[in-house]
């Protein structure tokens, strides 16, 4: 019985179907769904000739902060009109990329529910 099921949302046109298989699965189990925003921090870029200021790196983790954000309060609305409990999780990680970052929460549900792209998707079908 997967009354955990977890969403790592990859900001792709698939990530509102991936919710809401999860939320069918998790409905009749009385379940919980968590999806998980994650940002990603670049790290400066350093070379013998240069290196980028840290105002430019800041920049560019402030606007990946407000776009999480942004996500993160439309799929709150998404899964508030669900018959779940749900909840939307932002991670920021310097040294990990999204995929470990995902990995590390789906250990924790009993279910992890993935987007797919329908070419992708394709692909595999043909």
């Amino acid at each position: 019985m997967a009354r955990d099921i977890f969403v790592p949302l990859l900001r792709a046109g698939s990530d509102e179907a991936a919710l809401d298989a999860a939320v069918a699965l998790a409905a009749p189990q009385h379940g919980h769904v968590a999806a998980l925003i994650t940002i990603e921090h670049p790290l400066p870029i350093v070379t013998e000739f240069a290196y980028v200021p840290i105002e430019v790196d800041q920049r560019l983790i402030e606007e990946a902060r407000r776009a999480a954000a942004t996500l993160a309060e439309t799929t709150r609305a998404h899964l508030a009109k669900q018959d779940v409990v749900s909840e939307v999780r932002i991670t920021e990680d310097m040294m990990l990329w999204s995929e470990a970052v995902a990995a590390m929460h789906a250990r924790h549900a009993d279910l992890t529910v993935l987007g797919a792209d329908r070419e992708l998707g394709a692909r595999f079908t043909n």
